[in-house]
């Protein structure tokens, strides 16, 4: 993160919360054991390194404040409105109509060292272990804006947007076919 190579960060920040709560990989049931510790180690070192005049631009408080912001609740419910608006104002949507929304790929977010300057940027990052829940595919993910995931056959079940450890947390479960 020092260098700003936000990428190779994010994938090593999803890697820690997978390591520490997840049961079965990316594709299984976030466990409540995710630690504290590693939440708030994680959040510190986005905020310091993401810092333009005295403000972090980037971590896991970020998100949580413009979660709120948009007039959200951490009150467990997901709603997928809700978190469409949460998604793109963080510039994670490539795509949006009144039934659904596609995800930038992965590939295609905001990498640039620099990136963190922008205003557009605020709370794009860390990307990928919450973003991997509604990706799909390379060319990015689709999610009605219903409970069904569009063209793929897998409902998102479970999804929990809840307050945890003082972070906005992502937990959810899957299953396969029509």
């Amino acid at each position: 993160m020092e260098q700003h190579n936000w990428k190779k960060a994010d994938i090593l920040t999803s890697e820690i919360i997978y390591a520490s709560g997840v049961a079965g990989g990316p594709k299984g049931v976030v466990d409540e054991q995710v630690s504290c510790l590693d939440l708030d180690r994680i959040d510190s070192l986005w905020s310091k390194y993401s810092e333009v005049n005295g403000k972090a631009q980037y971590g896991l408080q970020v998100q949580k404040d413009i979660y709120l912001d948009e007039g959200n609740y951490l009150d467990g419910n997901y709603n997928p409105i809700e978190f469409a608006r949460f998604a793109k104002r963080l510039g994670w949507i490539a795509e949006e109509s009144e039934r659904f929304i596609t995800f930038k790929s992965y590939n295609n977010l905001e990498w640039a060292p620099d990136s963190h300057w922008s205003e557009d940027n605020v709370g794009h990052l860390p990307a990928r272990a919450v973003y991997s829940y509604f990706y799909y595919g390379s060319h990015g993910g689709t999610l009605m804006l219903n409970p069904w995931v569009a063209g793929i056959g897998v409902r998102l079940e479970g999804i929990r947007l809840e307050d945890r450890c003082g972070y906005l947390f992502f937990s959810y479960g899957t299953s396969f076919g029509a």
